[in-house]
């Protein structure tokens, strides 16, 4: 349940980093093509939002990273468990090295995609962000960009499938 809420606040905290980050797009935008020569109030607001920024983008990535360690420890030392458990012949035909890999390198790349959640939301919201921003500054770029988005979905869907399928029938095998 603890790794649960640490996986939302840090999920959370990611988001809150890209939207801050195409915030602060949006105000240096507007400042750049201001005519107005009195900032006011911007600069406290840019140092706030960058500030924001960056302590929403380093909490994320470390909570994140606690619960990726604590989530790999947990799994070692359960397939360790395992191992000790394993009837001797079983442990034999497995051999030592399959055994060593997964407790060492089939654990460390399920961490590693695990880690990079809070990367991911934060270049997801970024992404949003900034969409946004481009639709409340012209809706029919937005559409295009929009268009484009999803045909490139669509091409790189259909370009994958192929390959991916040869994959699927030799993991199966």
């Amino acid at each position: 349940l603890r790794s649960r809420i640490n996986i939302v606040v840090g999920v959370l905290t990611g988001i809150v980093s890209g939207l801050g980050s195409a915030a602060l797009i949006g105000l240096i935008n507007t400042e750049v093509h201001s005519t107005a020569s009195d900032f006011g109030y911007t600069p406290l607001i840019f140092c706030g939002l960058g500030f924001l920024v960056l302590l929403t983008h380093v909490a994320s990535t470390i909570i994140v990273m606690r619960v990726g360690q604590t989530v790999a420890r947990d799994l070692r030392m359960e397939l360790s468990r395992r191992i000790i458990s394993a009837p001797l012949r079983l442990l034999q035909q497995l051999g030592a090295p399959r055994l060593m890999a997964n407790l060492t390198e089939d654990i460390g790349v399920l961490v590693d995609a695990f880690q990079m959640i809070p990367h991911m939301c934060i270049n997801v919201s970024w992404v949003f962000g900034c969409l946004i921003y481009l639709c409340w500054l012209s809706w029919q770029l937005f559409m295009l960009v929009a268009a484009i988005i999803v045909i490139g979905i669509i091409i790189y869907r259909l370009s994958t499938a192929k390959a991916i399928k040869p994959l699927r029938a030799a993991r199966e095998q």
